[in-house]
């Protein structure tokens, strides 16, 4: 499951709404700086022989074979798929596409808010429950969410961590920033990535951070922050 990577499965029998589909998830994931692997099927026998496990599957209730409600029944006692997102052109069905993971409903032709507030809840529930690691050099792998802030000093940067520990690191805290591929960290200083997981509160001018540190927001990197920070609350905070 999640590790910056989301697999999704898309079960439909008309190839331009697959297409579409994913052409939608992609510039959304792409945005949080999210990749995703891709199965597709056009139909629901094909999907259930197959048996890949995804994260997420994207389901036609009116599928030519057998429909999407009749998957779902026999995906109930199996492990391989995490939550269905089902997609039709008749709301009538929606009442039958109830099951445990029945994450939502996508009217025909998908629109992309609609989508996107899908594929928001199944990320925030991936960040909940997933703890990706990272290999530190000289220091065991670490959770991303166990990284309170990044600062960095000289040739130098710091891991401040939940437990106080303070990891040191030798190098580029650009370069490290970008290897982590997450939208999580972001700069409020020069040299200093806050993880948006432990922002508990911020003024004009300072970030406070779950551990009880309260760090200096930079004017000139205000707009970037609030922006994130909004984005950030409004679709993945509970």
């Amino acid at each position: 499951m999640y590790d910056n990577l989301i697999t999704i499965a898309i079960c439909d029998d008309i190839v331009s709404d697959r297409t579409a589909i994913k052409c939608l998830c992609d510039d959304f994931l792409s945005s949080l700086k999210l990749k995703a692997e891709y199965f597709e099927y056009a139909s629901g026998l094909s999907f259930l022989e197959g048996e890949s496990s995804v994260d997420i599957l994207f389901l036609d209730v009116e599928l030519g074979d057998m429909n999407g409600i009749d998957v779902m029944k026999q995906l109930e006692n199996k492990k391989n798929v995490w939550k269905i997102i089902f997609t039709t052109s008749h709301a009538d069905y929606m009442p039958d596409a109830f099951g445990s993971r029945t994450l939502g409903f996508l009217v025909k032709p998908v629109i992309k808010y609609n989508l996107e507030k899908c594929l928001s809840l199944a990320i925030k529930e991936l960040l909940l429950i997933s703890q990706p690691t990272i290999p530190i050099p000289g220091h065991n792998s670490v959770a991303l969410s166990e990284i309170v802030y990044i600062e960095s000093s000289g040739s130098y940067y710091y891991l401040i961590m939940v437990d106080t520990e303070k990891i040191i690191c030798s190098g580029s805290v650009t370069k490290f920033i970008d290897s982590l591929n997450s939208f999580l960290f972001v700069c409020i200083n020069k040299g200093t990535y806050v993880n948006l997981y432990h922002v508990v509160g911020n003024t004009d001018c300072s970030v406070t951070l779950s551990n009880g540190e309260t760090k200096p927001l930079r004017s000139s990197y205000k707009d970037v922050f609030m922006s994130k920070l909004t984005y950030y609350i409004r679709n993945f905070r509970r």
